[in-house]
């Protein structure tokens, strides 16, 4: 029915959904097309919208209505008129620069400076690799 209604893209999309909430990947939903899908896959696995950041490229009445109803606001308001995407191509880096916060940075420690991984010490400046 869904690929019927919906369209077999939707019907796909709400397929890759499923199966990036199942193992815990992140899910970057931008545009009319991605919320819907997600709304189609909530109905399956309420827990799919756990794993999702929402961006939003351009200014739709139809997104804002979306975001209502997943209780979420966008990563991006990008407030450009471009098509589905560009948000979530633009949100991508800042995600990936949030994930190496949280994973390298020890919590409650200052980890002091710290030279880049290829440097290595100062004593090694200048010297053929």
């Amino acid at each position: 029915m869904l690929a019927a209604f919906g369209g077999f893209e939707l019907a796909m999309m709400v397929g890759v959904m499923l199966v990036a909430g199942s193992k815990r990947q992140l899910i970057l939903a931008d545009g009319m097309a991605a919320c819907a899908a997600l709304m189609v896959a909530a109905q399956i696995a309420p827990a799919v919208t756990d794993y999702c950041v929402f961006c939003r490229s351009n200014s739709h009445h139809g997104l804002d209505q979306a975001l209502a109803l997943f209780h979420a606001s966008a990563l991006l308001e990008l407030g450009m008129e471009s098509t589905d995407g560009t948000g979530a191509t633009l949100a991508f880096p800042l995600v990936r620069s949030a994930a190496a916060l949280l994973t390298e940075v020890a919590e409650g420690e200052d980890p002091g400076p710290t030279l880049p991984g290829d440097l290595g010490p100062a004593s090694n400046f200048g010297a053929p690799v």
